[in-house]
């Protein structure tokens, strides 16, 4: 199964032999400063472990490996620290303020990004990371705001349909074939509820389904990403027709019981892959790449099914894949911009993008 942990990676120079490793639980994420024991942190939205066939936590295995030869090559010493998810943007906040808490940041491309670009509190990074250096250019192109360069990217995310082909086949449907339209969608999901199934993976207690929902389905109606950002970016209305259209068809699996009972209730953690990855649920609308592995290491080849989008609307958009990509941004107040640098420099590298992708079955960027 997969766990998504919160934390900040923390740098320290070799030199400083007693420094602290603070572990920070869920729901107990005081803003502390940590100025007075190492001179670089990297604050990280998330971390998603991933466990293998031999119950190994394989990412946690590429971040060991990769805090040793940063030792080894750079004399800089990594300590990683949970962080809760649903106070980054106050603990982001925070520290922009008090010009303190972090030098590098784990962001997304999108608004958030664009926000705090223009708000001050990302560095402009043109010169250190000219883009012909390091390929997937729509992924390098998202991370420019304004003509300024504010974050890198590290990893995508490829967002697609993930449905159980046991669960498929328990019920009589053919698991080769997942519904390409809503409609179809609509009758599997009735067939499944008939069969005593729960047809849709639900996690919602934080809101987090909601918003991937919104990410992956709300483009269906647009011509354009361009076209998209007008209405639902930071200054959007979220009133267009196109973005209500897409969430009444939400909403329509809602109310007609196909989701989780009791999602609303159940943390992201807790359900969002294991309800497939256990057989609790057939379907994760709104899955990726990863709980796809989980539930083939899981469950079988044979039994993990991966699919694009059913389709509702009616933009040129409708069958689009989305895919987000998590970037890393250096603050303005950092003390040591070259240290920083030289640590995204690192993640960038061809030796640890490949590590990545074979260690923990992260998407390179590059």
């Amino acid at each position: 199964m997969y766990h998504y942990l919160f934390d900040y990676i923390t740098l320290v120079r070799e030199e400083i032999t007693t420094y602290q490793k603070l572990l920070l639980l869920r729901l107990k994420a005081p803003i502390v400063s940590y100025e007075e024991y190492h001179p670089i942190t990297i604050s990280v939205n998330y971390k998603m472990k991933y466990v293998n066939e031999e119950g190994k936590e394989v990412e946690e295995n590429f971040q060991e490996e990769f805090k040793q030869d940063m030792l080894k090559k750079h004399n800089i010493n990594i300590i990683f620290e949970i962080k809760e998810y649903k106070n980054y943007d106050e603990i982001m906040t925070t520290a922009a303020l008090a010009q303190t808490g972090y030098d590098i940041a784990q962001d997304w491309i999108g608004p958030t990004l664009e926000l705090r670009g223009r708000a001050g509190n990302f560095m402009a990074l043109n010169q250190q990371f000219p883009e012909e250096k390091y390929g997937n250019f729509s992924a390098w192109e998202s991370c420019y705001v304004d003509d300024n360069l504010y974050a890198i990217p590290y990893k995508l995310n490829v967002n697609c349909v993930v449905y159980n082909k046991g669960l498929f086949r328990k019920t009589g449907l053919d698991p080769e074939q997942f519904p390409k339209t809503w409609d179809e969608l609509l009758k599997v999901c009735e067939k499944l509820k008939n069969a005593g199934i729960t047809p849709l993976v639900y996690a919602n207690k934080e809101g987090f389904y909601n918003e991937l929902f919104f990410n992956m389905y709300c483009v269906q109606n647009f011509n354009s990403y361009q076209e998209m950002q007008e209405v639902a970016g930071p200054d959007g209305t979220y009133t267009d027709w196109r973005i209500v259209d897409a969430l009444q068809h939400y909403k329509e699996l809602y109310d007609k019981g196909y989701f989780m009972e009791g999602g609303m209730n159940i943390n992201f953690t807790q359900g969002y892959a294991p309800q497939i990855v256990g057989n609790q649920a057939a379907i994760n609308l709104c899955g990726n790449v990863y709980v796809y592995d989980s539930l083939k290491k899981a469950q079988g080849l044979e039994n993990a099914g991966l699919a694009p989008f059913p389709v509702f609307g009616k933009g040129r958009l409708k069958n689009a894949v989305t895919v987000l990509a998590q970037v890393y941004a250096i603050s303005p107040w950092t003390k040591h911009p070259e240290e920083a640098v030289t640590v995204l420099r690192e993640l960038l590298s061809v030796e640890y993008q490949n590590k990545a992708l074979e260690m923990a079955s992260l998407a390179p960027v590059n």
